[in-house]
């Protein structure tokens, strides 16, 4: 079963998401509140997708949480989607970007949501890599 953190301060915004998730798929839900311990519970529960609030507790609790995940191993493949009805500078967009970071704005369509959430679960491609570039790789592998 696939899950997916929702990490949001707002009460009504996880029920909806919760209940919209569950709609689209199979999936578990798991739900935290408290932007302060964020990262501590992603980092335990490795979910396969998070959707991330940027101004919870405080104005910059998610850009945080979003540096130590992507600063630690452990957590820096787990794909991100910041919802947020915050403005973002172009600065803060490209470092989302850079990241592979989505953004949905809200208010947003609900099949935005889902056609985003479909994207991030993807598993990621391999690289095109020559026969010779192939061979390689697993040379160093060994």
């Amino acid at each position: 079963m696939v899950n997916i953190a929702v990490v949001n301060d707002d009460i009504d915004f996880i029920d909806a998401i919760k209940i919209l998730l569950t709609e689209f798929g199979d999936y578990k839900v798991t739900v935290i509140h408290e932007g302060e311990k964020a990262y501590h519970i992603l980092k335990k529960k490795q979910p396969h997708l998070v959707i991330l609030d940027i101004r919870m507790d405080t104005p910059h609790r998610g850009w945080s949480i979003l540096d130590l995940l992507k600063l630690d191993p452990r957590t820096n493949r787990i794909p991100v989607v910041v919802c947020t009805a915050t403005t973002l500078n172009e600065e803060k967009t490209n470092w989302l970007k850079k990241h592979n970071i989505s953004l949905l704005l809200k208010p947003f369509e609900i099949n935005d949501l889902k056609t985003l959430v479909d994207i991030m679960l993807q598993p990621p491609t391999e690289p095109h890599l020559t026969k010779k570039q192939k061979s390689k790789a697993i040379a160093l592998k060994d």
